[in-house]
């Protein structure tokens, strides 16, 4: 397996290029070995994560390490069949010993869904909790929505549901016409970080997205958080879109004055 991380010199231990494109070197990993090849894209003013990325197919390389990967670019490495891993390591070398553990973790991962099913039903074991452990899911549901947490959901309608009980935030759409999961995805991670909030249906639809976005977050080197989930089934609601019939409930909980139904106090 081929791993090529953007780097600054050629030296294994050489800082990593915060940009793709703009690398002057790419470090090329096989096993044990190690060579270094000039970015084509270094020096150009313009397309150079698109010159970068293809110098990359060229060379046959089967992940990319990076600190960020532009739209176009990330495109042509996914086309080519290229794996994306976002990092926040410092040195080529370090990237290489982080990815040979997420392997290690995220095969041990798999081997156990598969063996105890509990990706696919997770959902369906969990057990209805007490009514104040619903009121502290969601005072920290809103706690990430306040602090900027990215909130992966299936539409448009599920934002604006979210916006009308928990208020804007950090909601990324993930099913969107001539975008793939994988692409979204990474521009998710690339913008807001390796911890991804995943808040689909608890229909099957939505069991098998959330399935997918997970085995796509750990192939990235992202940690998808589930847990918000069990917040739909404490509040009998199956799709995140109905969260608009529990509005009210929800500002209860969270003390949040509705200006449209509460009156403003009067002043003596």
């Amino acid at each position: 397996m081929l791993v090529a991380v953007p780097c600054e010199e050629p030296s294994p231990n050489a800082p990593i290029s915060p940009h793709f494109g703009r690398a002057k070197y790419f470090c090329i990993f096989d096993g044990r070995s190690r060579r270094f090849i000039e970015n084509p894209g270094a020096k150009s003013a313009r397309r150079s994560g698109v010159l970068a990325a293809n110098a990359l197919v060229r060379e046959g390389v089967n992940v990319v390490i990076a600190k960020s990967v532009g739209p176009n670019s990330g495109r042509i490495l996914e086309a080519s069949g290229i794996r994306i891993i976002i990092t926040d390591a410092r040195t080529p070398e370090e990237a290489v010993r982080e990815l040979n553990l997420r392997v290690f973790y995220f095969m041990r991962y798999i081997d156990e869904l598969h063996r105890e099913h509990k990706l696919e039903y997770k959902i369906r074991k969990l057990k209805r909790r007490p009514s104040e452990n619903l009121e502290r899911i969601v005072r920290k549901f809103y706690e990430e929505v306040r602090l900027g947490s990215p909130i992966l959901v299936e539409g448009k309608h599920d934002v604006s549901a979210l916006e009308e009980a928990f208020g804007f935030g950090n909601y990324v759409i993930i099913n969107r016409k001539r975008r793939t999961l994988r692409s979204v995805l990474l521009e998710s991670v690339t913008l807001f970080g390796r911890r991804q909030i995943v808040l689909t249906d608890l229909d099957k639809k939505g069991n098998e997205l959330a399935r997918k976005i997970t085995e796509i977050l750990y192939e990235f080197g992202a940690f998808p958080v589930l847990k918000y989930r069990n917040m739909l089934k404490l509040l009998n609601v199956t799709f995140v879109e109905n969260i608009t019939k529990k509005a009210h409930e929800i500002k209860a909980m969270l003390r949040i004055i509705d200006v449209k139904t509460e009156p403003w106090p009067e002043f003596v």
